[in-house]
């Protein structure tokens, strides 16, 4: 978690953020000859999916901001709540 956070916030990486989230839980995108699992087929703690989610806008205009969140968002994973 803090790893992905980092190379968002402190590289300023918000898309290879994105790609290393996937990475850390063994789902290559762009890599036939790798084991595929849907991201939308998991879900993370809506806490640390919304940490994720400043991170990648932490540096952007309102509207780079809704974008990057749109991409998060629509790619995947989704969040639950801890009561759900």
């Amino acid at each position: 978690m803090r790893a992905i956070v980092s190379v968002a916030i402190d590289n300023g990486d918000w898309e290879q953020a994105i790609v290393d989230t996937y990475k850390g839980f063994g789902v290559y995108l762009n890599d036939d000859d790798c084991p595929h699992i849907d991201p939308k087929q998991y879900a993370l703690p809506a806490d640390q999916w919304r940490e994720i989610g400043d991170a990648l806008t932490h540096d952007a205009s309102d509207l780079g901001a809704t974008n990057r969140l749109m991409t998060w968002m629509n790619i995947g994973p989704s969040s639950f709540e801890d009561d759900q």
